[in-house]
């Protein structure tokens, strides 16, 4: 059985809501397929996760980047970034990682 939010969490931009301001640079950074290094912060609920996950799948339509997921809750510590994360930036590849 999945949570509520997960069966219902958008699987497109276009069923995303957010500022035009956000909008507008997932279309551009998913046209460009450049992405910058970026930090979403706020609230519980606001989407931070959603928008991380379909900017995600946006620009890994050729899987030309490895992306990493972990639940911030369970997963804290010096130890992670030692050990996973890490070695995720030493690799050839682009790497998106979500916590």
């Amino acid at each position: 059985m999945s949570l509520w939010i997960e069966k219902y969490r958008p699987t497109e931009i276009k069923n995303f809501e957010g500022s035009d301001k956000l909008i507008n640079f997932f279309k551009t950074t998913i046209k460009e397929k450049n992405l910058p290094n970026i930090l979403l912060s706020g609230s519980a609920g606001t989407g931070k996760t959603t928008f991380a996950k379909l900017l995600a799948n946006g620009l890994n339509d050729q899987n030309k980047f490895l992306v990493k997921e972990y639940n911030a809750s369970n997963d804290r510590g010096i130890t992670l970034i030692r050990n996973e994360i890490k070695n995720y930036s030493s690799m050839l590849r682009r790497t998106i990682i979500i916590l």
